[in-house]
């Protein structure tokens, strides 16, 4: 549920609320998974009749920008040599974008001797020509050729199927899962009744977003929230339900433009257009108990954004706007946005490390593993404190390493009521080889320091360690 950063989105602040009926607030751990996601867990093992989560994010937006000329985009035909691994995971069907060869040929006949562009439109309009948007029509569950033997469905329905014609045409794609504002002429302060809503993107040199819903061109109204293959891969909420069969399920969507655009006021160069998103007001009723998995915000700082009166002066640190660049980073930029960027732009290159020696592993699961390399048969709790995490988020990251057989779960040889974890042999040669392979890789982020410096940023490093270490220590106490 929470927005991401992007060139063309800064989330500037966001906050998550779960509750259960008549009682105190539910603690909320985050981590970013596989697909750059911020996942929140809860976990709430006492019997509720009513759950609320509520989920609030200040966005920034402008039109999506960074896609290459036409002139400078090759037929589909030719861009195939030219991707890379990590490409090739949004070429292959899923079970939710998988169509008939039949339905295949009847869309993207002819496809891939148009340049990207055109073929994506073309089929994008295929896909509206075809299916009729009818909310209800179809179910979280339905996949891309179901919607096109219909021919009815929803923008999940429409992004799939668009997903699925565009790989079938040559295109890497993935599906974007996020939220729209409904009126492209809102006045600031009007709250309007937001919808879910899910679109596509392909690959042609860079990312290009594409609404096959709307037909409408991604910009200021989207907010992005995850990428993936499908569905599957960014639902906004799931995990394990233990209880009664019966239970009710409300969500509500609600969005406020806190701003015009520059470009709408006419007096000053284009900038961002926030938007206040309410994004779920989401009760879950009936006696339930256990995990849940929840894609939503990581909590972050910031102070809400200026006024359109003063939209057109100049940036303080509360309300400073991020450069697209951030190669050319100014020195003067607040702590906060040094901090925070280079925190991002270090887990976004880990994640590459993680991807350049072939795992499909998150960077919290290497986490896990190598606290299990230093000293096997740890309990989840004595794991999350060495690896500065939280219970909650071990678990959930433990789940998925003893499922994909790099972790098992053992008794207490003493008290059997104990789990202990271990390393499986899978796991520590994983865990073995990604240290081996990207120690140079790590190195290189380190390339920019002068060997006269180096002293001086260890102890910056050390300091800053000790210090977040204590803060961290202060907020778990409380």
């Amino acid at each position: 549920m929470t927005p991401l950063s992007l060139p063309a989105q800064t989330t500037l602040g966001a906050t998550l609320e779960a509750r259960v009926a008549a009682g105190p607030g539910v603690p909320a751990w985050t981590y970013h998974d596989y697909w750059g996601t911020c996942v929140s867990v809860i976990e709430l093992p006492g019997p509720h009749d009513e759950l609320l989560i509520r989920a609030v994010a200040t966005v920034q937006t402008e039109p999506a920008g960074g896609v290459p000329p036409v002139a400078q985009r090759p037929p589909v035909a030719e861009l195939g040599a030219g991707f890379g691994e990590r490409l090739q995971q949004f070429l292959l069907p899923t079970a939710l974008t998988t169509v008939t060869a039949q339905a295949r040929d009847a869309a993207v006949a002819g496809m891939s001797r148009l340049p990207p562009a055109e073929a994506s439109e073309a089929i994008s309009a295929r896909v509206r020509e075809h299916v009729a948007y009818l909310p209800g029509a179809t179910g979280a569950r339905t996949g891309a050729q179901q919607a096109w033997d219909k021919g009815q469905g929803v923008c999940q329905d429409m992004a799939h199927l668009t997903v699925a014609l565009l790989r079938a045409a040559g295109l890497p794609a993935r599906y974007v899962s996020g939220y729209l504002h409904p009126d492209p002429e809102a006045e600031p302060g009007r709250t309007a009744v937001g919808q879910s809503h899910a679109w596509a993107e392909y690959w042609a040199g860079s990312w290009v977003p594409l609404d096959p819903t709307t037909g409408a061109p991604v910009g200021e109204r989207h907010v992005v929230v995850a990428r993936g293959r499908d569905y599957a891969d960014v639902p906004p909420f799931k995990g394990i339900y233990r209880g009664p069969p019966e239970s009710e399920l409300e969500v509500t969507v609600a969005v406020t433009r806190l701003a015009l655009s520059r470009t709408d006021r006419g007096d000053c160069p284009p900038a961002r257009q926030p938007f206040e998103a309410k994004i779920f007001d989401l009760q879950h009723l009936r006696g339930h108990t256990g995990d849940v998995t929840s894609g939503d915000p990581q909590a972050m700082t910031g102070e809400a954004p200026r006024r359109p009166d003063d939209v057109c002066a100049p940036a303080d640190p509360a309300s400073w706007e991020w450069p697209k660049n951030v190669e050319q980073f100014p020195g003067d930029a607040p702590l906060q946005a040094l901090l925070l960027t280079a925190t991002k732009l270090m887990g976004a290159y880990g994640q590459c490390t993680v991807q350049a020696a072939g795992l499909k592993v998150s960077l919290a699961g290497l986490g896990v593993l190598r606290v299990l390399l230093d000293e096997d048969g740890l309990k989840s709790s004595e794991v999350a404190d060495r690896a500065w995490s939280s219970p909650g988020t071990v678990t959930a990251v433990v789940n998925t390493l003893a499922r994909d057989g790099f972790v098992e779960r053992k008794p207490d040889e003493a008290d059997r009521r104990i789990v202990r974890l271990y390393l499986t042999e899978r796991g520590r040669a994983m865990i073995t080889d990604y240290v081996a392979q990207a120690a140079p890789q790590w190195q290189k982020a380190f390339d920019f320091v002068d060997k006269d410096d180096e002293a001086v940023v260890r102890r910056f490093f050390v300091q800053m360690i000790g210090h977040l270490g204590r803060l961290m220590r202060e907020e778990r106490g409380r």
